[in-house]
């Protein structure tokens, strides 16, 4: 490893050997692994009531919160349900405390939807950024169920984003 009395960083062989990314590109890719579904071992604990449950309380337009400490397995039962309900498209954010910027999350929510970023030099407000957000999710057709999932969401501890959260809750797409 390099010292810093060199002048580098110790990833400056990664940047140099990437400088063909575009700015941003690397933080994209990076992000990118957060907005994958998290797989289960094969040895998971198979709970089909509970797996049931949680399909049927999938409804178009609604928010299913599930509460319970660290290590019960919140994110493996929803995986296991959601696996087991073929005809729902999956988003997925693992969110961490760097989310709490909102422009980071806005970002974030966008990549999970399949959107280009809303963000721009002009200005606005982060509100407005995610009203554009919505409204152009809303423009496209979708022919299947879609379930956004927002993963570790306790990590989420900026007002500015709790308001965003707030925001997109109440607009859910019916």
């Amino acid at each position: 490893m390099k010292s810093f009395k060199e002048g580098c960083a110790a990833n400056d062989e990664f940047q140099t050997a990437n400088s063909s990314l575009q700015s941003g590109e690397l933080v994209r890719d990076l992000m990118e692994h957060r907005l994958r579904v998290p797989s289960v071992p094969d040895d998971t604990l198979a709970r089909p009531n509970l797996d049931r449950m949680i399909c049927q309380a999938l409804q178009a337009g609604r928010l299913l919160q599930l509460e319970a400490p660290g290590g019960y397995g919140k994110t493996h039962a929803l995986v296991r349900a959601l696996a087991s309900a073929p005809d729902v498209n999956v988003r997925w954010i693992s969110l961490n405390a760097g989310d709490n910027a909102p422009s980071r999350f806005l970002s974030i929510l966008a990549m999970a939807l399949g959107l280009a970023e809303v963000l721009s030099p002009n200005g606005g407000t982060f509100e407005d950024h995610l009203t554009m957000l919505l409204v152009n999710r809303d423009r496209q057709a979708r022919e299947v169920r879609e379930v956004l999932v927002l993963d570790n969401v306790h990590h989420l501890t900026n007002p500015a984003v709790s308001g965003l959260l707030h925001q997109l809750v109440t607009h859910l797409p019916s």
